[in-house]
């Protein structure tokens, strides 16, 4: 198939979809945003002009339809609906395909009565919509996307790549981190995250648990948010229990979780992280925000705990009573390495995406 995709390119996820499709042998192009031209090996880039800021969206939708009239893929597919859906709908091409990511649709359509227009008339022309949450899913129909053209498809990890057993003694020692336990959070620093209660709650943890780390593995940041975060850990006196570390290869994001006992994410608002997935593969109990998406893959006590986003005491309570419960602890990574062979194989879901893609582009189909 030929296949061309507007997306981001500077998102890991953007990356790993598009690196299956050139792996399954398929010709892949990709249409970037100004400035964002980043090489990817074996996909065929065409980056759009610059222009004034009021018309320069109508200018990139103008050339789009021209490299894709050039291009004639048999799919055109947009991930995350904001700007990129948009200019992949704007295109009037069909096939097409949108990927929602979760904040494109949980949070941007309440920013203005215009972003709302533009992602349900994106929505509504989509041939297939495909989100990593069935609550995303669910919330991607009722701004627009026809129900029996959305399917739930899973970012997934690599189970070969994630697993359990990677040698973290070098890790150790260069982020200085002793033999005691480690609190990881992989999140972005934004406050939608909500690091700051993680770190309030970690006075709490070091009274029961004194040998405890909290680490934050981030790739971008808001400068203030960051900001406020080490001067809060400074206030608390736990400065030198918390480290903070950025950038860094995709490939060495494995030895964090190997590191990790407790894997923190509680988010306001999210749906089905990638870093979840991740966490459960490799081993590191997961504690997470009770929202729908995380329910889709955490049961309460049995495979990890669930806590209100900006609940601080419900978190220090949780994160103790694993520290104090290996036993427990082994269990919830059992019971996860299982339920990401079987549910959340990467390979697997791009196959299965490879298998939308071809009945779209059938003429029996009716997808298009």
């Amino acid at each position: 198939m030929r296949l061309c995709y507007i997306a981001p390119t500077d998102s890991i996820h953007t990356e790993r979809w598009l690196n299956a499709f050139v792996e399954q042998g398929h010709e892949v192009h990709l249409i970037v945003l100004p400035g964002a031209a980043r090489k990817m090996e074996g996909v065929i880039l065409h980056p759009l002009p610059n222009g004034y800021p009021k018309i320069r969206f109508v200018r990139w939708v103008l050339t789009a339809r021209k490299i894709v009239k050039q291009i004639r893929p048999d799919v055109l597919h947009g991930h995350y609906l904001t700007r990129y859906g948009w200019l992949a709908a704007s295109t009037l091409f069909r096939p097409l395909v949108l990927t929602a990511w979760g904040t494109d649709i949980y949070i941007d359509p309440k920013k203005s009565g215009l972003t709302r227009l533009l992602t349900a008339w994106s929505l509504r022309h989509a041939s297939l919509v495909t989100a990593v949450s069935r609550d995303l899913c669910d919330s991607a129909i009722q701004l627009g996307a026809r129900r029996n053209c959305a399917e739930v498809i899973h970012w997934g990890v690599d189970p070969l790549l994630f697993r359990r057993g990677t040698d973290t003694s070098g890790l150790r020692l260069r982020l200085g981190v002793d033999r005691g336990p480690v609190i990881l959070s992989t999140r972005n620093i934004f406050p939608n995250y909500n690091h700051d209660v993680l770190l309030s709650a970690l006075p709490s943890v070091l009274r029961a648990i004194p040998g405890a780390t909290l680490l934050f593995k981030y790739s971008s940041y808001d400068p203030f948010y960051l900001e406020e975060l080490q001067t809060l850990a400074n206030r608390l006196g736990i400065k030198d229990k918390v480290r903070f570390a950025s950038n860094g290869p995709y490939r060495e994001i494995p030895s964090y979780y190997a590191l990790a006992d407790i894997f923190v994410s509680i988010a306001s608002s999210d749906a089905a992280p990638i870093s979840l997935l991740e966490a459960m593969a490799c081993g590191p109990a997961p504690i997470v925000s009770d929202l729908p998406s995380f329910r889709e893959w955490i049961t309460d006590g049995q495979n990890g705990y669930l806590v209100p986003p900006r609940d601080t005491e419900a978190l220090a309570n949780a994160i103790v009573h694993l520290l104090r419960s290996q036993d427990l602890c082994h269990q919830f990574a059992r019971t996860n390495r299982r339920i990401i062979e079987e549910r959340a194989d990467h390979r697997m879901e791009m196959k299965r995406v490879e298998g939308l893609y071809q009945s779209l582009i059938r003429p029996d189909s009716g997808g298009s």
